[in-house]
């Protein structure tokens, strides 16, 4: 997670390396939290304002590993996390993946167009 400049951003990296000044590692939480649950959670606007108003005031805003460690989540069981990120991971790709959420947002714009089109020509 990026802990100065633009902070509060989360990553997940599928590799094993190191991180530079800059940059918060959360690490062995698998046991309890879904990495993706948990990142949509760090995404969310809850955690970002939580972020906003604890961060140092100064030229370069920081967030240092004792605010990090003060955040707290609500954690449902593991099988719940993982139905809540699947469903959330959907809606990411449908709306940042223009190959996935234009085309299907198409279809829905014309399926809206069929309708009111039909309705108003009965007369």
């Amino acid at each position: 997670m990026s802990n100065s400049m633009s902070y509060g951003r989360p990553y997940i990296l599928s590799i094993n390396g190191a991180i530079h000044d800059g940059w918060a590692s959360i690490s062995d939480f698998e046991k309890h939290v879904n990495s993706d649950f948990l990142y949509h959670c760090l995404s969310s606007k809850r955690t970002q304002n939580y972020w906003d108003n604890k961060i140092n005031s100064g030229s370069v805003s920081n967030l240092n590993s004792e605010i990090i460690k003060s955040l707290t989540l609500t954690l449902p069981s593991l099988a719940e996390q993982c139905r809540i990120a699947t469903i959330l991971d959907g809606f990411e790709i449908i709306t940042s993946d223009l190959s996935q959420g234009l085309p299907k947002e198409i279809k829905l714009r014309q399926k809206q167009y069929e309708y009111f089109r039909d309705k108003l020509l009965k007369f």
